[in-house]
């Protein structure tokens, strides 16, 4: 969801997240590798995915591994 203040001043960009999930049983953890230029849009795309990831179990053929991976989230007015 684009966040109502973003869109109304006309604010577009990308925040890429990153995911890194640990061999052990420890949940994935996110973070914030590169800034869209406006906190209000990372602060979106940090939740998306969060959520996301409560929701989406890790495959089978990814379990018990250690990786990082990059999620660029664009925010367009035009699309």
């Amino acid at each position: 969801m684009y966040p109502v203040v973003a869109r109304a001043r006309g604010w577009e960009g990308v925040a890429e997240v990153s995911i890194s999930v640990s061999a052990g049983p420890a949940a994935p953890s996110l973070h914030l590798a590169r800034s869209s230029g406006h906190a209000i849009l990372d602060e979106q795309a940090l939740q998306m995915l969060g959520r996301a990831l409560e929701s989406t179990p890790l495959p089978e053929s990814l379990r018990g591994r250690s990786f990082v991976l990059p999620m660029p989230v664009r925010f367009s007015l035009e699309e």
